[in-house]
């Protein structure tokens, strides 16, 4: 009786646990692997003669498919054109002190004095550097594409919140969007709508539909429970459950959405102008760093930067006004006396218009016009201190970049894939 009792434990000892049988084969098959790479080279350097022709397939099945729904895309491309060429032309003829009234009152309504004046001094800056008419192209584009991006998603949204068994498709195809680089957006839309303003439209629209989605999916998963079953007890059908009920409780988050697609929509601006080609404020930014314009390329840049703050500032403050209540100037701020603001500045636009019909209203000579000595400079210090710059590029590229480099070449190998370095490995490896 003692003798089997006695080996039981060792016999135990020889137990390999099943999680651990996955990770027991693989090491076995990435040492014969290793072993028999001399007489298998093919174990270790997959040979370019199996290489599917992946590439030749997609681009015989894509000038099929572009050949026959080109024309309906074409289509839409001309449909679209036209409220994009009306925004353009109806920001281009506001006034700017009747554009910097509006967003004034919107920036009290929104968040108050503060976000007033930033609005104010954001605006005074586009117009003193010369960027007033570019800025208000890429304002037609965010007006246009944030709408669309914006009904897209939320439809989208309530689809995954009603159909649960798609929702992983969904998140997988949002995944996909989100991960994919900008750039790969391009060349498909090229293809199907040409080239044009109207490309960077949707091709900013497209970019700015996640965000929307996935909050859309999160403020209608949490809406609680009680005030569903409220709703219910008041005899509410599915529709009005949904638009009067589960909506308006879910409105905080989806202006969080909102907001969020806003910035992915601007964010867009410079990538869109490779293809749109139109005088916004994103061709701006691209001309300048074409022709290496350094003080240019700062005052446009900056352009983008203050509209994506002032835009952030602006939603968001929307969308917390539920939370964190009126303050004291938003309390008197009502929707009548918001109405009347705007009228007013509408009304001062066409006086001015009609007083001034032909005049431009801007300043003759912006600051960008003033930055050919900060380029002077820039090309002199390049010029004269060479040996500085190509000093410290040199000793990046030598002491940090290359050597990261082969480290990361002969240690990311198939071996490690799943694999977690203990410390003591991680201070030798370093």
């Amino acid at each position: 009786m003692t003798a089997p009792a006695a080996i039981a434990p060792s016999a135990q000892r020889f137990v390999i646990a099943p999680a651990l049988v996955p990770w027991c084969a693989l090491a076995v098959l990435t040492a014969l692997c290793l072993i028999l790479k001399t007489e298998f080279p093919w174990l270790v350097n997959f040979p370019k003669e199996w290489t599917l022709p992946l590439a030749s397939y997609i681009n015989a099945v894509t000038n099929v498919a572009v050949a026959v729904i080109q024309p309906g895309f074409r289509a839409l491309s001309a449909l679209l054109d036209a409220p994009m060429r009306g925004a353009r032309l109806v920001l281009a003829w506001l006034p700017w002190p009747a554009v910097m009234l509006a967003i004034a009152v919107l920036a009290l309504k929104s968040s108050g004095e503060r976000l007033a004046i930033f609005a104010l001094a954001t605006l005074a800056y586009i117009l003193l550097a010369g960027y007033w008419p570019q800025s208000m192209n890429t304002l037609a584009l965010v007006l246009l594409a944030v709408p669309i991006s914006t009904v897209l998603g939320f439809l989208l949204g309530v689809l995954g919140y009603a159909l649960p068994r798609w929702r992983p498709v969904l998140n997988g195809a949002l995944d996909l969007m989100q991960t994919v680089p900008a750039f790969a957006y391009l060349i498909p839309l090229l293809l199907l709508f040409g080239f044009g303003p109207v490309v960077g439209l949707i091709a900013s629209a497209i970019y700015a539909t996640p965000p929307m989605v996935r909050n859309t999916m999160l403020g209608l998963d949490r809406v609680p429970a009680a005030i569903s079953e409220a709703g219910l007890m008041s005899g509410c059908t599915r529709r009005q459950q949904f638009w009067q009920v589960e909506v308006p409780t879910a409105l905080p988050q989806l202006l969080v959405g909102f907001n969020q697609t806003t910035m992915a929509a601007l964010s867009m601006v410079i990538v869109a102008a490779i293809i749109g080609g139109f005088e916004d404020i994103g061709w701006e930014v691209l001309s300048s760093m074409r022709k290496a314009e350094f003080g240019q390329s700062i005052l446009s840049g900056l352009v983008i930067a203050l509209l994506a703050i002032l835009i952030d500032r602006l939603t968001i403050g929307f969308a917390k006004a539920p939370e964190t209540g009126p303050t004291r100037v938003m309390r008197w701020m009502t929707p009548r006396w918001l109405v009347l603001s705007l009228t007013i500045a509408l009304a001062l636009a066409v006086v001015i218009r009609l007083a001034a019909p032909d005049a431009t209203l801007l300043p003759e000579t912006g600051l960008r016009m003033q930055m050919g000595a900060v380029n002077q400079w820039l090309l002199g210090l390049v010029r004269d201190y060479a040996w500085f710059f190509n000093g410290v590029r040199n000793a990046v590229l030598y002491c940090l970049l290359l050597p990261m480099r082969v480290g990361i070449s002969g240690s990311a190998t198939p071996a490690m894939w799943g694999f977690s370095l203990p410390p003591w490995a991680l201070a030798v490896y370093v």
